[in-house]
């Protein structure tokens, strides 16, 4: 047991706890359990190699919205990849 914490009146030392599915709950178990916490809050990788990726904003008509929507889900991406890749394709044509 870490000696950061102490177990309750109705805890004992020898017991074994299991999840619901059945696994059980030990030094492992936890530390991975913070582990996928810690991947989590972490988000997605950064886009630019390294710190957070800048974000752009902007706004649509409905049909736009729409159309690009059925385009994204047609090609099997998000609206937001979709949007990207239209974005880094103009700026390369115009080079």
């Amino acid at each position: 047991m870490n000696e950061n914490y102490i177990l309750g009146a109705d805890a004992s030392a020898d017991e074994q706890v299991y999840d619901a599915r059945g696994n059980l709950i030990d030094e492992g178990y936890i530390a991975r359990a913070v582990e996928d916490v810690h991947d989590a809050l972490a988000g997605r990788p950064s886009l630019s190699g390294e710190g957070a990726s800048p974000q752009v904003a902007f706004r649509v008509s409905a049909e736009v919205r729409k159309a690009a929507q059925r385009l994204a889900a047609a090609q099997g991406i998000s609206l937001s990849a979709f949007a990207r890749q239209a974005l880094e394709q103009r700026i390369r044509h115009a080079n």
